[in-house]
Parts: C-alpha cells; structure tokens; sequence
C-alpha cells in the first residue's frame, strides 16, 4: 500500500474534486435497507471526497467516517459534521480494536479494499469482526496491478469473492454496476451480514 498512499497523499485534493459527485445511489440504498436501525454506527472505510459518507449523513443514518490520509480525515471534518478517524484499512487488528472500543456495528467500505493485495483482502474477510452488516464494493476483474503513477489495485469476480465470504458471512445482496466514472470497467458490490 506504500505506493498508493504516496499517490493519494500527493494528489488528495484532485482526487476528492474528481470523485465529490460520484455517489452509488442504489449501491447504498440497498446497503442501508438492511440496516436494522438509523441509530446504528457504520463506519465508513476509505471515505475519500466524503461522496458516500455525506450521502449517508444526509438521510439521517449513524455514520463516522475514516481515510488513512491525514489531509483527507482533516478535510472530511471540515466539511461533515460527524466523526473522521485516520486508520488504515490494511491493518484488520487496528479496525477490530477500533470497532470493541466503540460502538461501532456496521462496515461500509466502498471503493477502498481493491487497493489491498489479495492476501491482505483476504486476511481482512478472514479476520474483520464486525458486529452486523459489512458492505463491499470491489473491481471486476482478475488479478493485481500497479499503476504508473503508483496506485495498486486488485481484481475480482463474483465467484471468488462469494466462495471467500460464505465461510463467515451470508449473502443479502449482490449487483454489478458500471463505474460512475464511465471508465471501461464494472463494480461489484455486496451487503453481508456475520453468520
């Protein structure tokens, strides 16, 4: 991940211009019909320009907030008045230490554990203890890559991921969705819940 925090470090500001207005409505709405109750806190994972996080605010849910860049974490507290925290979603002992000492039931993390490596991916499904739901978003796909400017990101398909999270999790729902971005490739998502 060092590379890519090198990239998102250097280029944040541009980053979170290019994302602000990009929000996977229906992504998130389908996530949010499972939660049991608006009390409930999610925490976001990788929250970037905010898009999702704001969206989430707004309809009146329990959300903080995270990123593993200083500048974004201080930005986000700027511009939504809930909690941001700095953590690095690869380190899975962090979250859950994180998550027993708060109140913490449900994880969103949209668009942030495809720049894990597949065995820290894997390492997180097999570790993470979330309380309730756990929402994922990954990029279709196969194999791993890193980019020239720096940025690493790894690849899935529906039936590797679904064979990984069945062993802890049940599958409440599942779509494949173009990039908001328009650039030529498919998100997965997902809405788990601990069995």
């Amino acid at each position: 991940m060092a590379n890519t925090y090198d990239y998102y470090e250097k280029n944040w500001r541009e980053y979170c211009k290019s994302t602000a207005d990009c929000v996977p409505h229906e992504e998130i709405d389908r996530f949010l019909g499972f939660v049991p109750s608006q009390k409930d806190l999610i925490l976001e994972l990788g929250s970037g320009s905010g898009n999702c996080l704001r969206y989430i605010y707004d309809k009146g849910y329990n959300i903080s907030g995270s990123d593993y860049i200083i500048d974004i974490v201080l930005e986000l507290k700027k511009l939504i008045p809930c909690c941001s925290y700095m953590i690095d979603f690869s380190e899975v002992e962090f979250i859950n230490a994180f998550i027993e000492g708060t109140a913490v039931k449900h994880i969103f993390a949209n668009a942030a554990l495809h720049h894990l490596t597949v065995s820290e991916f894997i390492n997180f499904i097999n570790l993470i203890e979330v309380k309730g739901l756990l929402f994922l978003s990954l990029k279709e796909g196969a194999g791993e890559v890193t980019h020239e400017d720096g940025r690493f990101e790894s690849f899935y398909s529906q039936r590797q991921i679904e064979k990984l999270v069945s062993k802890r999790f049940e599958i409440l729902s599942f779509s494949r969705s173009s990039d908001i971005l328009n650039r030529d490739l498919n998100w997965l998502s997902w809405t788990l819940s601990k069995k």
